[in-house]
Parts: structure tokens; C-alpha cells; sequence
């Protein structure tokens, strides 16, 4: 395994104790500067509140695209492939029409048999009754 790169200075690479040092010196001072600016309770409250939130977000929002893919699996619907999708949602919606015209439709021609019927009833009725001597 190669060892990590070394920081090159001007007078050549930097030993491990001189990174070390580096880097102590570099948290020292990030770390005086935290101090210098040093947040109230309510304004660290408010950060952890908002992380919070995020968090909370980030995990309604993949609980929930995890159940309508897990829904749309269930019924033998392919999730990442949103056209298709949406196409057969379409051709649900319009076989539903097509099913609300058709029973119109069919009830229509029953009552129009049905008064055929009672028309042709009366009028086999007279014509039987002209015809009795």
C-alpha cells in the first residue's frame, strides 16, 4: 500500500510530525474562531431544529416514494418507467368512460325494446280486436 501524499514545502516533503503539527495548528485556530463567534442557545437550538426538519423531510419524502413504488409493483406497474405508467393509468381512465357510455348505451336500447314491445302489444291488440267479428 503507497503511503499518502506529502506536502510539499520549500525545503522539500513535509514529515509526519510536521503534518501533524499543521493540522493542530489549523484545528487550533478554526476552533478559537468557533469560540470568538460563539452561538447563543437559541440560535444552536435553531440550527439542530432545522437539521432536524431536513432530516425528517429527506426521510417522509423517500418513506413515501418507497410506497408508491412498492404500490405501483404491486400491481404490476414498472415505477421507473413513468410513461408507460402513465399510459396505462390512461387506458384505465378511458376503458372506465367507455364502460359509463356503454351502459347508457345499453340502457337506451332496452327501453327502447321495451316500449317497442308495449307498442307492438297494443297494436297487435287493436288489429286482433278489428279483425273479431
Amino acid at each position: 500500500m503507497s503511503s499518502p501524499p506529502r506536502r510539499m514545502f520549500r525545503t522539500g516533503m513535509a514529515t509526519d510530525a510536521e503534518i501533524r503539527t499543521i493540522a493542530e495548528e489549523a484545528a487550533t485556530r478554526a476552533a478559537a474562531k468557533v469560540v470568538q463567534q460563539q452561538p447563543s442557545y437559541d440560535e444552536v437550538r435553531e440550527m439542530v431544529q432545522e437539521s432536524v426538519n431536513r432530516s425528517v423531510k429527506d426521510a417522509v419524502r423517500d418513506a413515501a416514494q418507497l410506497a408508491v413504488a412498492d404500490a405501483l409493483i404491486s400491481f404490476g406497474l414498472d415505477p421507473k418507467d413513468r410513461s408507460e405508467t402513465m399510459k396505462d393509468f390512461s387506458y384505465l381512465r378511458d376503458i372506465r368512460k367507455l364502460s359509463g357510455d356503454t351502459r347508457k348505451h345499453v340502457t337506451f336500447a332496452f327501453l327502447t325494446l321495451l316500449v317497442g314491445a308495449i307498442v307492438f302489444a297494443i297494436w297487435a291488440g287493436i288489429k286482433y280486436s278489428v279483425k273479431m267479428p
